[in-house]
């Protein structure tokens, strides 16, 4: 394969995780398949909601057409068109250049559902952030090595407190003893069944406030 295709190839994927590139990614593909310009419309329930476009003058010039173009299924019934437009008076598309388009709307799709993928999950992390900073308990999310990676505003106003729990180099600790042995244990058990090798794949875990000496986490 040429290795200016191969570069763009990997443009294209690297998009997934960064809207930014498609613009200098679009440019390349009109160049190479020897069109004015490269343009992706994203479509939901039949109306445009999003274009990408090589040519950002595109929707104020009539006389181009689509000299290839691909419908691409995307996630939540959202699709998009990918195209590479010329002047209608331009000699007709190459079996080169529709061969070339023909690859690269593959890898345009793929790159297109994780991108779908990726902005699902954010939306739903966001949702879940949400959800937990209006419960008046404190809910800390951990990795699997005790690294936090979200806190409640309850949690953080514990946290802060220094009130049983805290948070030391990203990691989460209790102060007693037998709280710290409990966690450790979750954190085990939990490893062990996302490994397959247990049943459990997760728990509350309740600590000891120093103050009263009552479970109140």
């Amino acid at each position: 394969m040429d290795q200016l295709i191969f570069d763009l190839i990997v443009e294209i994927q690297k998009a997934a995780l960064d809207k930014g590139r498609w613009v200098d990614i679009l440019r390349n593909i009109a160049a190479l398949t020897n069109s004015h310009s490269a343009v992706i419309y994203v479509m939901e329930d039949g109306a445009v909601v999003a274009i990408l476009s090589s040519d950002q003058d595109f929707a104020t010039i009539n006389n181009f057409s689509d000299a290839a173009s691909a419908d691409l299924p995307l996630l939540d019934q959202k699709k998009a068109r990918f195209a590479i437009q010329r002047i209608a008076t331009q000699s007709p598309l190459s079996s080169q250049d529709a061969s070339l388009f023909d690859i690269l709307q593959r890898h345009v799709h793929q790159s297109l559902i994780i991108q779908s993928q990726v902005e699902q999950s954010d939306s739903t992390i966001s949702l879940l952030r949400e959800a937990m900073n209006k419960s008046p308990k404190g809910i800390v999310v951990v990795e699997g090595n005790g690294t936090v990676v979200h806190a409640n505003t309850r949690a953080e106003t514990i946290i802060n407190m220094n009130d049983g729990v805290s948070v030391s180099r990203g990691n989460l600790y209790f102060v007693t003893r037998n709280a710290q042995q409990a966690f450790q244990k979750l954190l085990s058990e939990t490893g062990r069944a996302v490994s397959g090798e247990g049943g459990q794949t997760g728990a509350c875990l309740w600590f000891p406030d120093p103050q009263t000496s009552q479970n109140t986490r």
